[in-house]
């Protein structure tokens, strides 16, 4: 009889040499070893098929019960005193006779098991594929390997799991074990001799012609694909210990080898955000993969305990499912660096590129140049985008603890002026409490290093939010881009500046690099409309938001863009229709309605029911007052945001439909001279 089976080897590292050297101890645990399998194998529904001396064979009606025995196995066996087991297990169809079991299967699940190191879990891609949605189970590959009497190479992955160990794939058995490229080589050498045969059963003439056919085709299909092979997917790194302490290690990592991979101008790195891994099956993936045109993906997972790190990093080819390069590193913390720089020269040399290994470690040196101030780097990153007051008053303090650690740290200086704007713009600090520290962080990070184009990026920002220096801005982020045009943010936060100075066409073609980088980044879609929408491109602004809706499904914010969108064009029902969507805003379906109608009445009431309910900000209440057909009031509302320094949103007052009403008021062009805008906004049809 014929079954698919899951099917488990196990088996005592040296058992042999254990015996020769303490017969009793090798005997007592050797007994100590059945007792823990018969334990386990019971629990998980296991059927011991034969014990092979110092080993088991046993099948399972499901790869999940038999990946959980093999974790349980191993955590016990680790148990003082260890007991060196290797675990291999595999999925596939076995033949029962009598009471064994036979077949193709059970020689893989044998072979893997050998391949193992003592501590290990090993499975097949075919058991790892059922693990799919058991996320409480996580694997690491760790290649393809070439196993003894198995004819195709296999890839091969362990078990993460507390206790366990994972193969360091430079330790793996050497004699079980060929890397993809020594299986490539002999795959090579078999086709030259095929070929060698062929020439001899063919006529002269049909071989050229057919190996000019190969030829032509072979470069016309390389050139198609050149640039997408050198294309990666970054997808975020897994936080194994899933402890919320241990976050801003996964992210870190995430966000720092973009950085260094980004640098290599010969790679086009594509940021995947942890929303889009969330819920979505593989199949989804790639085709999620196929649309943003990545011919690769890297991911990783990490994990710590005390001093030490263990990070897995795989590189995945999209197109064949091959495993390009993959690696365990076990190292200290203080050597965190020294690994990011290992991946992206490992990748670098992968993807064929010139980049060398100097290149990257001229990028890194300025990024860590002391270990323990780069940690404290990475925590005070990972607070800072947690986005609350607390977390970014955080982020300063952990940014002057790195700073303790190397005064002349300047990616820690320009941290700690990030957050001082941030706090400031937010409206969380008042603005003298927090300006001024930006200011003195930001010309310090400066001074150490204008070559940075994060340095460069940040100053631009406190400069346009915190100052009103609206060209100084653009040329700093002109600089950032131009020193690494792989910055998303720089790219986006230039794109948003250009606009705001009726640079349009520049706009659009930054806000697309950024979203070339980030293509699955829902706040660069959303700003690409709201630069189309400053343009008058209103048609050109709803097709956009129509595509963000199939992309991003579950955002709503595309709905008040598009109620402005149908507003200026003229269209009350299609505005009316989409307002009635959304809820918890000021510009909700009453608010529009009343606008269409010219009730001002029904308006005024709206804008008193809001004002009971908590306070409305300058740019809120000039709206409701432009509306309102008040233009003086709304023109004292923008007077006093300029007054209290809302740079942040006044320099849309050049471009933003919402404020033509007012652009003929000689108080209007005069603050748009204040604020550095020279000309008035052409207004386009």
């Amino acid at each position: 009889m014929r079954k698919l089976t899951a099917i488990m080897f196990t088996d005592i590292e040296s058992f042999t040499q254990l015996m020769q050297q303490d017969e009793s101890e090798a005997i007592s645990l050797l007994a100590r070893h059945k007792q823990i399998y018969i334990q386990h194998t019971k629990q998980f529904a296991g059927r011991t098929v034969k014990y092979l001396g110092d080993g088991t064979l046993t099948i399972f009606p499901s790869a999940i019960e038999a990946v959980k025995c093999g974790i349980a196995l191993q955590q016990s066996f680790q148990k003082a005193p260890v007991i060196p087991v290797r675990i291999g297990i595999h999925l596939g169809d076995v033949i029962f006779e009598n009471k064994d079991v036979i077949g193709d299967a059970v020689n893989f699940a044998s072979r893997i098991q050998t391949a193992g190191i003592a501590g290990s879990v090993l499975i097949s891609e075919k058991v790892k594929d059922e693990l799919i949605n058991h996320h409480e189970i996580n694997t690491v590959p760790v290649g393809i390997y070439h196993l003894k009497n198995i004819s195709n190479p296999a890839p091969l992955y362990a078990i993460v799991a507390d206790g366990l160990k994972v193969p360091d794939t430079t330790l793996l058995q050497g004699s079980e074990k060929k890397a993809i490229h020594q299986v490539t080589q002999e795959k090579d050498s078999f086709l030259k001799a095929k070929k060698k045969l062929r020439t001899f059963r063919i006529g002269a003439s049909l071989l050229i012609i057919l190996l000019l056919s190969i030829v032509l085709v072979q470069l016309l299909k390389n050139k198609v694909n050149s640039q997408i092979s050198k294309t990666i997917a970054v997808l975020p790194f897994e936080n194994i210990n899933g402890e919320e302490k241990d976050n801003f290690l996964a992210d870190g990592l995430t966000e720092e080898l973009i950085t260094l991979l980004s640098a290599n101008p010969e790679l086009k790195i594509k940021k995947v955000p942890k929303e889009v891994l969330q819920g979505n099956t593989q199949s989804v993936l790639a085709n999620i993969f196929n649309q943003i045109k990545v011919g690769n993906v890297l991911e990783g997972k990490v994990q710590h305990d005390k001093d030490s790190l263990i990070i897995f990093v795989t590189l995945h080819n999209i197109s064949t499912s091959e495993i390009i390069w993959s690696k365990t590193y076990r190292r200290q913390f203080k050597e965190l660096m020294k690994v990011q720089e290992s991946v992206a020269a490992q990748i670098a040399e992968s993807l064929n590129t010139n980049f060398t290994k100097e290149d990257i470690q001229k990028i890194a040196v300025k990024r860590a140049p002391d270990p323990e101030a780069y940690l404290l780097y990475m925590q005070g990153r990972y607070a800072q985008n947690l986005r609350t007051p607390t977390s970014m008053r955080d982020a300063i303090f952990l940014f002057k603890k790195a700073l303790q650690k190397d005064t002349n740290y300047a990616l820690a200086f320009s941290g700690i002026g990030d957050n001082y704007t941030l706090l400031v713009d937010n409206g969380y600090i008042p603005y003298d409490s927090g300006a001024p520290y930006a200011h003195d962080a930001l010309e310090r990070a400066f001074i150490l290093d204008s070559t940075l184009p994060e340095i460069r990026a940040s100053r631009a920002i406190f400069m346009s939010s915190l100052e009103g220096k609206y060209a100084e801005s653009l040329n700093d982020l002109k600089l950032s881009v131009k020193l690494n045009p792989n910055y998303a943010a720089a790219q986006q936060w230039y794109a948003v500046e250009l606009a705001a100075n009726s640079q349009f066409d520049s706009a659009l073609a930054h806000i697309d690099k950024a979203l070339e980088l980030e293509p699955l980044s829902e706040r660069k879609w959303l700003l690409k409309g709201l630069i189309l929408e400053f343009a008058r491109r209103y048609k050109e602004c709803l097709q956009l938001l129509n595509d963000f809706r199939k992309q991003f499904p579950e955002n709503t914010q595309y709905l008040l863009q598009k109620t402005e969108c149908f507003y200026w064009m003229r269209q009350p029902d299609s505005l009316l229709q989409y307002a009635s969507l959304i809820h918890n805003s000021v510009n909700d379906y009453e608010f529009w309605k009343a606008v269409i109608n010219d009730d001002k009445k029904i308006l005024q009431k709206h804008l008193e029911e809001k004002s009971s309910l908590a306070p409305l900000d300058d740019e809120t209440l000039a709206t409701y007052y432009v509306f309102l057909g008040q233009n003086q009031k709304a023109l004292d509302c923008l007077e006093d945001a300029y007054s209290r320094k809302e740079f942040s949103w006044l320099k849309f007052l050049n471009v933003a439909p919402m404020w033509d009403p007012l652009r003929k008021e000689p108080q209007f062009q005069n603050l748009l001279l204040k604020l550095g805008f020279n000309k008035r906004t052409k207004i386009v049809a």
